[in-house]
């Protein structure tokens, strides 16, 4: 989803990138849990919103100055992001906050989850199909 569309010639760098950001905290949950068949790795609801962080970054910049190399402030940004995330699910974590998640309805986590599947369907018809699912446009569409 991340390196669809401006970002697409450098894939390879964002598989490699993958790759080593999710193979990191495998091995360190492998090896510090307690749990001998504890398993890590991205999750999807993250991975969507990511996407549409980098998309509209990538959007913004190329409308700003279409020379402007693409590639370099992604990953900071992507980076800076789990980094910030990061620290505040160590401090929720440090201060017992996780309790209060008791506290949020069943129908808003279901709709959280709903529009976390419905992103990544929407990103998926747009990497299939390179073009931007939009209700205006559905009857355009060609079936070949």
């Amino acid at each position: 989803m991340i390196f669809a569309g401006p970002l697409a010639p450098y894939l390879s760098y964002g598989v490699a990138a993958i790759f080593i950001s999710s193979a990191a905290p495998r091995r360190r949950y492998r090896l510090g849990s307690s749990f001998p068949f504890a398993v890590a790795g991205p999750e999807s609801s993250t991975a969507a919103m990511m996407g549409i962080l980098a998309s509209s970054l990538v959007e913004r910049m190329a409308g700003a100055d279409a020379t402007a190399p693409l590639l370099a402030p992604v990953l900071i940004t992507l980076s800076l992001s789990t980094i910030v995330t990061g620290i505040v699910l160590c401090g929720l974590g440090m201060t017992r906050m996780g309790r209060a998640i008791r506290y949020v309805p069943y129908p808003v986590v279901g709709g959280f989850l709903g529009a976390t599947g419905c992103l990544i369907v929407l990103c998926a018809i747009r990497v299939i199909t390179g073009q931007r699912f939009q209700l205006a446009t559905i009857d355009r569409s060609q079936i070949s």
